[in-house]
């Protein structure tokens, strides 16, 4: 558990290399590779994350951050 605690910040970094688009100095970044699905994310209305352990922890932290600057309706479950 310490390694996966301490690989985190290189794991969120590769997982957003190549990905995130700046689009303002003071607007934030725009995810590439999501254009195909755009029409479809903006019908969305609610999000179910589950997971277990860090995971599940991690959703809590996405439920809140989803809530605030999307406005979407997120749940979080811990699986069994």
């Amino acid at each position: 558990m310490l390694k996966e605690i301490m690989e985190g910040g290189d794991v969120v970094r590769s997982s957003i290399n190549g990905r995130c688009i700046p689009i303002g100095p003071t607007e934030g970044v725009k995810l590439g590779g999501l254009e195909e699905v755009q029409d479809q994310l903006a019908k969305t209305k609610r999000l179910i994350i589950v997971g277990c352990g860090t995971a599940y922890h991690a959703g809590l932290f996405a439920k809140d951050m989803i809530e605030k600057y999307v406005g979407m309706k997120v749940d979080v479950y811990t699986s069994p």
